[in-house]
């Protein structure tokens, strides 16, 4: 019976920590881009609204391709929209809000956004979290181009394949327990 308990107890140990736990790890990164900005209805009661496509970072998770959408009122003032953050197979994406305001040199801005993450693929399936940009935008040229750091926190969640493993843990060691009891009766009989 000690046998049986010990096999239970290290089967849980080594299912529960990797899998339970989920820890917060640290988002850091930059960014470089191109930005369109042009009137939409579809941002109504703002007038415009910015778009990159295909910006270039880099992180700590390591390269990626930025975008995102927002709408705004003109070059200071509140914006809101939706971002993506593209690792190849892993993916997060979600929602963005922040400010702009008039830079030290005239034709740039300021630009502050909260990024609150509502979805991923990959390694970031079921993540959550929030991080902030802080950037530039030098709109002196056409096009605008962009230059932002990133910093804060992803939930990481398990994945699936890591709870699938402690499901399989957990029925080989009822299996186990199980055959034992059966086993112990039998000779009793």
């Amino acid at each position: 019976m000690r046998l049986v308990a010990m096999i239970a107890a290290a089967g849980l140990a080594n299912t529960l920590p990797a899998s339970v736990n989920a820890v917060i790890v640290p988002f850091t990164g930059s960014l470089t881009a191109i930005a369109s900005v042009a009137p939409s209805a579809s941002c109504a009661p703002q007038p415009l609204q910015g778009v990159i496509s295909g910006g270039s970072g880099l992180s700590n998770f390591g390269s990626f391709v930025y975008s995102h959408t927002f709408c705004l009122s003109g070059g200071v003032g509140p914006v809101a929209g939706t971002f993506l953050a593209d690792f190849g197979a892993d993916r997060f994406s979600g929602t963005l809000s922040g400010a702009a305001a008039a830079g030290a040199i005239a034709g740039t801005f300021d630009q502050t956004f909260t990024y609150v993450i509502t979805a991923g693929t990959g390694r970031f399936v079921g993540a959550i979290g929030s991080f902030n940009g802080i950037g530039t935008v030098d709109a002196r040229t056409p096009p605008p181009k962009i230059a932002f750091a990133f910093n804060g926190g992803i939930d990481a969640v398990p994945e699936p394949a890591t709870w699938a493993i402690m499901l399989v843990g957990f029925a080989a060691t009822g299996t186990v327990i199980r055959y034992r009891r059966l086993t112990t009766h039998a000779v009793l009989a």
